[in-house]
C-alpha cells in the first residue's frame, strides 16, 4: 500500500489545490468506511488499533484546521477584505461563524481524545484463530485448551447521560475584530 503525501508547496499553491484536498479527504473518509464495514479490510484488532490512532491523531489536526480558518476569516475583516452578498451585518455573521468554529473545534478534540481512548483500551487485545484461518495462532491459550478461560464479550452499553457543562463556544465573543 502507498501512502500518497502532498507537498506542501503543492498544497499550498492556491486555493483550488486546497478545495482539491479537502474533496480528498472527503473521499478517503468514504473509502475508510468502506474498509471497516467487515472482511477484507478489517479483520484483526491491530487495524481498529491502527484506525483510531490515525483518527485522533486527524481529529486534531481539524481542530487546527478549524482555528485558522477561524483567524484567517478575522485577519480580512480586519483588512477591510471582506463584504457580505445581502447587505448583512458583517459583525452578526463572522460572530456567528467563530461561535459555530469554537463549537466544532471542542468537538473535533473531544473526537480526538474519546478514539485515543478507545485506542488505549484495545492496546492488548488480540485475534484468536478463527476454524477456518489456516494461520499459526497467536497464542496458546485458546479457550478450547484453556477451559478455565472465559471468553467475554465487551460491554457495549451506553454511558449514562450527564448534564453537559455550558459549552465555552456559548459565552459572547463581542462584535468586532
Amino acid at each position: 500500500m502507498t501512502h500518497d503525501r502532498y507537498d506542501l508547496g503543492a498544497a499550498s499553491e492556491d486555493d483550488r489545490a486546497t478545495e482539491q484536498i479537502v474533496h480528498d479527504l472527503r473521499e478517503r473518509v468514504r473509502d475508510l468506511n468502506r474498509a471497516t464495514a467487515g472482511p477484507p479490510g478489517l479483520t484483526m484488532p491491530a487495524t481498529a488499533y491502527a484506525v483510531l490512532g490515525a483518527l485522533a491523531s486527524a481529529a486534531y489536526g481539524l481542530d487546527q484546521t478549524m482555528r485558522q480558518l477561524d483567524e484567517f476569516l478575522l485577519r480580512e475583516h480586519r483588512e477591510h477584505r471582506l463584504g457580505h452578498d445581502h447587505g448583512a451585518d458583517l459583525d452578526e455573521a463572522l460572530d456567528a461563524f467563530s461561535r459555530a468554529i469554537l463549537h466544532a473545534r471542542h468537538l473535533t478534540s473531544g473526537l480526538g481524545e474519546a478514539a485515543g481512548q478507545a485506542q488505549s483500551a484495545i492496546k492488548s487485545v488480540n485475534g484468536l484463530p478463527r476454524p477456518d484461518d489456516h494461520r499459526p495462532p497467536l497464542s496458546t491459550a485458546t479457550p478450547s485448551a484453556r477451559p478455565d478461560l472465559e471468553v467475554r464479550r465487551p460491554n457495549v452499553e451506553a454511558p449514562p447521560r450527564r448534564q453537559a457543562a455550558r459549552p465555552r463556544w456559548a459565552r459572547s465573543r463581542g462584535k468586532g475584530a
